[in-house]
């Protein structure tokens, strides 16, 4: 009987561990769709982010609607570097109803060098709020293309 009591509090014991290691805090549970690297960075222009599916770059859209301007940053694994390319433009997309690419161009920024890491585009989609779910921003990096989606 003791032995089944001992067997009993060891099982308690280690369901307490277990519950009080739990997932790390914003971390998401298996089965959810969110990877791993999920994260909660705060983009540094205070615009929206964007990234692509493993989440090793990403791109801050800034949208300027009074003078139907976007800025897109681009931005390195943890939204604190900026990753600069060599391409003179990328494409934002917009998706809502018939699906419009729009140019954006390089704008480098002083500390970017041989390339840029700012791209910046005037069009009258950008006078009224955008459905940022249906962005898309695609960009070659380091010889590979990427379509970055809102976070």
């Amino acid at each position: 009987m003791n032995h089944i009591k001992r067997w009993i509090g060891y099982g308690a014991l280690l369901a307490l561990v277990l519950l009080a290691a739990g997932c790390p805090s914003g971390s998401n549970p298996p089965g959810t769709g969110k990877g791993k690297d999920k994260h909660e960075e705060k983009a540094p222009h205070d615009g929206i982010l964007f990234a692509e599916p493993n989440h090793t770059y990403h791109a801050e859209l800034v949208l300027n609607k009074k003078e139907s301007e976007v800025t897109v940053y681009l931005l390195d694994k943890r939204v604190k570097n900026p990753v600069v390319i060599e391409a003179k433009t990328i494409t934002l997309t917009v998706k809502n109803g018939k699906a419009e690419p729009i140019d954006l161009k390089a704008t480098p920024q002083d500390t970017d060098k041989e390339g840029a890491s700012r791209f910046v585009g005037k069009h009258e989609k950008f006078a009224a709020d955008l459905d940022y779910d249906k962005v898309e921003i695609t960009v070659e990096i380091k010889g590979k293309p990427y379509v970055l989606t809102k976070e």
